[in-house]
């Protein structure tokens, strides 16, 4: 990798933990020492102390910049039943790590759940709805999948009083029209992020134009990896989608376009004091 780029790049969405637990493999501590940092997403309850201790475990190589998130992923949500224990728990780990985000939390019409065969899309509502309530009572930034219920999701974030302070809707795969009804919206579009991940979001002919309607100040730069492995591929993805942010948005070159997705993470996961 280029050397002006070390510890430029971060890693605002990925799930390392999940092939790592919480003992950072080698794969993972070598990645570590390019990287600025990682954001890791939990998936499910099982995970929540898991993703806080590999971050904590990962500080000492990225200088204390990683963040972590704790909370149930659509495509859990029918192992977990309305006003359960699980949200108790949730609500004493997020007073416990001050730090702590909500994510990844959200909603997928699209996803059939093995054990059932079917999409369990009433469960996921309420999952959703209890998760965002819990971000916005504590004034956490909250990380959310979206797939084909965006209109769901508008009526979520409209009908929340208060909001979370910020909100990232990651691997965004909407229409660049979408992008531009959500950052217009009144009560919400000021708090929105947006992430695009190489392995997702460069199989859709529309990514590019997506990106192009996003505020150069709310996009984020994502990997939506669940292990570092084969060595070198996460780099590559990032920088991958590092030269399409370049392009679209015609920043001066690639380091300048890290600099700015450096600042933006730093910001959304209130990272400071952020030297960039």
């Amino acid at each position: 990798m280029n050397s002006e780029l070390v510890n430029l790049i971060y890693d605002a969405h990925c799930h390392f933990h999940l092939k790592d637990d919480d003992k950072p493999s080698e794969a993972l501590r070598s990645l570590a020492r390019e990287i600025s940092g990682f954001a890791l997403m939990s998936t499910q309850q099982r995970d929540w102390e898991i993703v806080r201790n590999l971050s904590c475990k990962l500080n000492s190589i990225t200088e204390n910049r990683n963040a972590f998130m704790i909370g149930i992923h659509p495509w859990f949500a029918h192992h977990y039943k309305k006003g359960g224990a699980w949200l108790d728990d949730l609500e004493t780990l997020l007073l416990n790590h001050e730090s702590a985000g909500v994510g990844e939390i959200g909603l997928d019409k699209k996803w059939r759940t093995p054990d059932t065969q079917k999409n369990e899309y009433e469960a996921q509502l309420h999952v959703f709805q209890s998760q965002l309530e819990l971000a916005a009572k504590y004034q956490r930034c909250a990380s959310i999948h979206c797939v084909k219920a965006q209109g769901d999701l508008f009526e979520a974030l409209r009908q929340i009083k208060p909001l979370p302070p910020k909100i990232y809707l990651h691997a965004f795969g909407g229409a660049p029209g979408t992008v531009e009804q959500l950052i217009r919206d009144r009560y919400f579009g000021d708090r929105l992020y947006f992430g695009f991940a190489s392995c997702i979001n460069l199989k859709s002919p529309k990514t590019k134009a997506a990106i192009a309607k996003v505020p150069k100040n709310r996009l984020l730069l994502e990997s939506d990896r669940s292990s570092p492995l084969p060595s070198g591929k996460i780099m590559e993805e990032l920088l991958t989608m590092l030269h399409v942010y370049t392009e679209v948005k015609s920043w001066k070159n690639i380091k300048a376009a890290a600099l700015q997705l450096k600042k933006n993470t730093f910001e959304f996961y209130s990272l400071y004091p952020s030297k960039v």
